[in-house]
């Protein structure tokens, strides 16, 4: 069962969606004449958790390797420090509750290992 007023958005759905507003982003700061390797090393994302450990995991590395390609490919940038995928990621405390705070903790910590098992990279 889903908190009220959430929808579920398949993760394929939820990084297509994510990704076509970036790219909208990165086509108006090429129009005005920025170079794609001058600022994509400085962008960087927040990334929230679920409470699916798997899922969570192969969302953040099919984020990173998409990323990439996307830099390389669309937008040719040379630099590999523009294909980074530089995330913060908070955890999400949706789903934790104060009823039951031992396992909140257990969840926020599952929730870090796979954000880490997801190869995030930190800044």
């Amino acid at each position: 069962m889903m908190p009220s007023g959430r929808a579920y958005i398949p993760p394929e759905i939820s990084i297509g969606y994510a990704f076509s507003k970036d790219q909208t982003y990165l086509d108006a700061a090429i129009s005005s004449g920025l170079d794609i390797d001058e600022f994509a090393p400085r962008i960087s994302f927040i990334v929230s958790s679920s409470v699916d450990f798997f899922e969570s995991i192969a969302k953040i590395r099919a984020r990173r390797r998409l990323w990439a390609r996307i830099l390389r490919v669309r937008y040719g940038a040379n630099n590999p420090n523009s294909w980074r995928f530089r995330v913060y990621y908070p955890g999400s405390a949706d789903r934790l509750g104060a009823i039951e705070p031992l396992n909140s903790i257990i969840r926020a910590a599952f929730q870090m290992l796979a954000s880490v098992l997801g190869e995030r990279e930190c800044h």
